[in-house]
Parts: C-alpha cells; sequence; structure tokens
C-alpha cells in the first residue's frame, strides 16, 4: 500500500521537473527508484519510516548523482 503513495509521487514530480527542464525520462526508471525508500517493508528489522525514509540517506545518494550527471539527475530524485 505504501509502494503506490511512492510510485504516484515519484510519477509526478517525476514528469513535473522533466518538463520545467526539458529533459527526456525513463519512466521505468523513475517508478523504480520512486519505491525504493520502501525496502524496509521486506526487511523485518527496519521499521517503516526509518532510515531509507530520512534525508540524511537521500542527500548522500542525491549530491553525488547531481554532481555527476547535473541537472539531469533531478527528474530522478
Amino acid at each position: 500500500m505504501f509502494a503506490v503513495g511512492h510510485i504516484a509521487i515519484g510519477y509526478l514530480t517525476g514528469k513535473a521537473s522533466a518538463r520545467l527542464l526539458n529533459i527526456n525520462i525513463n519512466i521505468p526508471l523513475v517508478l523504480a527508484l520512486s519505491i525504493l525508500p520502501d525496502i524496509d517493508l521486506i526487511t523485518p528489522t527496519l521499521p517503516h519510516g526509518g532510515p531509507p525514509h530520512s534525508i540524511i540517506l537521500f542527500l548522500a545518494i542525491a549530491l553525488p548523482a547531481i554532481l555527476v550527471w547535473k541537472k539531469q539527475t533531478i527528474p530522478y530524485i
């Protein structure tokens, strides 16, 4: 159930940011990346909303990607 929200928000923000930046995006990749924070649902040791949902983990992944691929990365984040 949680993944549906992640997929919807990921799709909408990915499409909107790609349109603003005039970038073509890979929709299946956007959808797959949008459910990554819910990986905690299949691991019984992590509570939902724990480390995979944290801003620190997000920044640790996003900042290097932005440095390497510049504005092309933004719709995927």
